[in-house]
């Protein structure tokens, strides 16, 4: 039976890149119609016959082994005493520095369930449904407008950076940007995900997980509304909130979540403006196309025109292709990328828009490859949750190095302030443009081991995290002192708390996308 789950397990990630999942076999395995198109193929390789003769010799021969005559007692004896010795072993080894570790898991390792879906009890959780919301201190706004535009460039990380890492020197143009104008020395991404920055960066919120979120292809559930009522404050101050992407927005319901969060438009590779281009990873036109189509879109808004917009690149998102070039990979990608941002920023500098404007340019996320042993050396395990930050503007922003510990969902007061309206800050959330505060927690809900949040808080050395148990998380490792530490840990279960549970239909949904279920 092992053998034949190790088997089935490698199959269902050749052809759904998913694990196997115990409770999916349950709750999918009577539904599940094999598509011979999808499965077949997988097979008929050199790979997929290597896999299917020697699931069977394996079972042959185990079989042999345990019933053969007089050995059988001693095999299984055998067995049974070598078992617990293997699922020792595993504890061993140091896991990968990899948002998709249970890859490398055993497939009893990968099946076991890990805190962040332990439900709180109901007593508790109405407890925390009922806590207030922490302690804002707002400002009211000047009345001065300044249009910002926020760009989202997949991806982008630290050690991509000569300037900010030393590692790579992929991103030439975009280390003289910061030189020009302004970086942040410190800036955290929330989440280790395209959706997580996302949420981070349009609504201020966390993305602490929510019950099966990660198990879940409903990524938005909870997070429908931005904090501070920022969408509605723009639409009642006449600014437009605009949203332009070059790839697919349907996926993980993307495009409507956009619209229900108070866009007025959101705009994706389905523009005419792309019709005849080459395509890429997501149906995406490159990066070159979307600021095309965004400088066409800005040429034509009339002078004093007041909007907030919003683009968000692709390009490099792995597999790193890079639309009408026949070599892709990482570096390329990047280095294309890099070029395309510099004729960007050059394009909004010949149209004056830093006269008044703003352009803000960090990542969703840091890359989902391996950390590089220079950036353990460098940051430790918050390598994970560091992204650049670059800030682009005229009178008024910043120039130079900006100290203190920043992160994405400090973007939305921020832009508030900048528009002239009223913004508020908290102990978890800070304003870097127009009376800037930095906030004095930094939360990140990690990718590696998902059942924790990173915490930093201004001018602490120590890295802390949180173990996330349901009604029993607590910290793992060294506690805030005094009473920090219990009413952290008691915010972050509030967040929590306040989501409704995502369903478990991330199986389901690959399972759809590949014709295996109606």
């Amino acid at each position: 039976m092992l053998i034949a789950l190790y088997a089935i397990d490698i199959l269902i990630y050749t052809v759904l890149k998913h694990r196997l999942d115990v409770a999916d076999i349950f709750k999918y395995g009577g539904q599940v119609r094999l598509n011979e198109s999808v499965v077949m193929p997988a097979i008929y390789t050199l790979t997929g016959l290597a896999w299917l003769v020697l699931l069977v010799l394996s079972e042959l021969l185990f079989s042999t082994l345990l019933l053969s005559r007089g050995r059988g007692r001693k095999a299984v004896l055998g067995l049974c005493m070598l078992l617990p010795v293997l699922v020792s072993a595993e504890k061993l080894s140091t896991p990968p520095a990899h948002i998709s570790k249970n890859v490398f898991e055993s497939v009893l390792a990968a099946m076991l369930p890990e805190g962040e879906n332990r439900a709180f009890s109901p007593a508790y959780q109405a407890q925390l449904q009922a806590a207030p919301e922490p302690e804002q201190q707002c400002r009211p706004g000047d009345g001065q407008f300044r249009p910002v535009i926020l760009l989202v460039v997949e991806s982008l990380s630290l050690y991509q950076s000569q300037a900010q890492s030393g590692i790579h020197d992929y991103l030439p143009e975009l280390d003289r940007i910061a030189a020009q104008y302004a970086y942040f020395d410190q800036f955290y991404a929330n989440g280790f995900t395209t959706d997580g920055g996302l949420i981070s960066l349009l609504t201020g919120h966390f993305p602490l997980p929510n019950i099966n979120r990660y198990q879940s292809a409903q990524a938005y559930m909870g997070f429908e509304h931005a904090s501070q009522d920022a969408f509605q404050k723009l639409a009642a101050a006449h600014i437009q909130a605009r949203y332009f992407r070059s790839a697919d927005l349907e996926f993980i319901g993307t495009g409507e979540w956009l619209k229900t969060l108070g866009f007025d438009s959101v705009e994706g590779p389905e523009n005419p403006f792309y019709d005849g281009m080459p395509r890429g990873s997501f149906n995406e036109p490159g990066d070159a196309a979307l600021y095309r189509r965004y400088l066409s879109w800005l040429d034509e808004q009339p002078a004093h025109s007041r909007f907030f917009s919003v683009i968000q690149t692709t390009t490099t998102h792995p597999p790193f292709v890079i639309p009408g070039q026949a070599e892709g990979g990482e570096e390329k990608a990047f280095r294309y990328a890099d070029q395309q941002i510099g004729d960007f920023v050059r394009a909004l500098e010949q149209r004056h828009f830093f006269d008044q404007g703003i352009l803000l340019i960090t990542g969703d996320h840091r890359s989902m490859t391996f950390t590089r042993p220079q950036e353990v050396a460098q940051w430790g395990k918050e390598a994970m949750s560091r992204i650049p930050a670059i800030l682009v503007g005229g009178a008024g922003v910043p120039k130079g190095r900006i100290p203190g510990r920043w992160q994405q969902v400090d973007f939305l007061p921020s832009l508030l302030a900048a528009a002239g309206l009223d913004s508020c800050t908290s102990d978890y959330q800070g304003r870097f443009l127009v009376d800037a505060k930095p906030a004095k927690y930094i939360l990140h809900a990690e990718g590696v081991e998902r059942d924790r949040i990173l915490v930093r808080t201004q001018d602490d050395p120590v890295l802390r995290e949180i173990q996330m148990a349901g009604d029993d998380t607590h910290w793992a490792g060294p506690a805030l002192a005094g009473s920090a530490g219990p009413s952290l840990v008691a915010e972050v279960n509030r967040q929590r708390a306040v989501r409704p549970d995502a369903p478990s239909d991330l199986g389901a949904g690959l399972l759809r996308i590949y014709g295996m279920l109606p």
